[in-house]
């Protein structure tokens, strides 16, 4: 699977959700949250806020459209 290193590095207690979230991005910028949730074993509405924060710190940005777009 593409995500094995992100998985192995977050289960190990390596990387922070944070971390986690911006390497599984990294490594799929067309990533779904509901994609993402289910990977990082969270709800939903958890990688939501803390999107939500990561997008408000300009870690994060969403180009495109909601369908169509991409994460950078």
């Amino acid at each position: 699977m593409i995500y094995d290193k992100a998985q192995v590095k977050a289960q190990s207690g390596a990387l922070s959700d944070r971390d986690y979230l911006l390497l599984l991005i990294k490594e799929n910028p067309t990533i779904t949250q509901e994609e993402l949730a289910n990977i990082m074993g969270k709800s939903r509405r958890s990688v939501q806020m803390l999107m939500k924060q990561m997008i408000e710190d300009d870690a994060i940005e969403r180009l495109g459209s909601k369908k169509q777009g991409t994460w950078i």
